[in-house]
């Protein structure tokens, strides 16, 4: 499975049949949590509160805003996004900025994460009515999985082990995940883990315990801006 953005890459229909001759599949990443100033449906002018759903430019990421995800304009832009993807020929598309209701929680919107739980469900009816079999992968917020099971083909994890510097994760959070993450394996879907980690003794640790339970494992830096390869361990 190669997992990319429509937005990076500009893919022929020759290139997806090469893709697919293969017996790949190509995803392409969404974030449904956040505006992306430098995405196609970004307006000239645009700040916070104008329009009403855009809030604060995320601090870790220039050009990211906070979102009222709830909001029907802005659910209409993603679906029109989603649109544009299932046009394209990709087989399944990866939810990112999931954990956005958090953000809302914390500002007394007790119901976010209702809020969050049905707009998934609404883009995995939406794109599977569409297209039959495309897959969707919400990233992170495990938590929440439960709630959107029969909903979602798989699911993405970022750091369940380890942190950036390579020292470990609290071991609560990490077993608290793993309860999550196992269920979606017993419920006959897939499981992407990515830490990003950089020394080989820790990356291997990391690979060891991912296959243990099943999970797919790969690799990478934060800006995800080069390939890291598996080391052999």
């Amino acid at each position: 499975m190669y997992i990319v953005d429509i937005d990076d890459i500009n893919l022929s229909k020759e290139d997806f049949a090469v893709i697919h001759s293969n017996s790949s599949l190509i995803v392409s990443y969404l974030s449904i949590g956040e505006a992306e100033e430098y995405r196609d449906y970004w307006q000239a002018g645009w700040r916070r509160g104008s329009p009403l759903w855009l809030d604060n430019e995320n601090p870790d990421w220039n050009g990211n805003y906070k979102v009222k995800f709830w909001d029907a304009e802005w659910q209409a832009i993603i679906i029109s996004k989603l649109d544009s993807i299932i046009a394209a020929g990709y087989d399944g598309v990866y939810l990112d900025i999931i954990d956005g209701y958090e953000y809302w929680q914390d500002l007394g919107v007790s119901d976010a994460d209702k809020y969050m739980v049905s707009f998934v469900k609404n883009i995995s009816a939406y794109a599977k009515n569409r297209q039959p079999g495309f897959l969707i992968i919400p990233q992170n917020s495990p938590e929440l999985t439960h709630r959107y099971m029969d909903d979602i083909d798989g699911l993405g994890k970022e750091d369940t082990w380890y942190h950036e510097d390579n020292t470990p994760v609290d071991i609560r959070d990490t077993n608290k995940d793993l309860q999550a993450l196992d269920k979606v394996i017993a419920d006959g879907k897939f499981v992407l883990v990515i830490d990003y980690v950089s020394t080989k003794e820790v990356q291997c640790l990391f690979i060891k315990h991912a296959r243990e339970r099943g999970y797919v494992p790969t690799i990478g830096n934060r800006l995800l801006r080069t390939i890291v390869e598996l080391p052999h361990c």
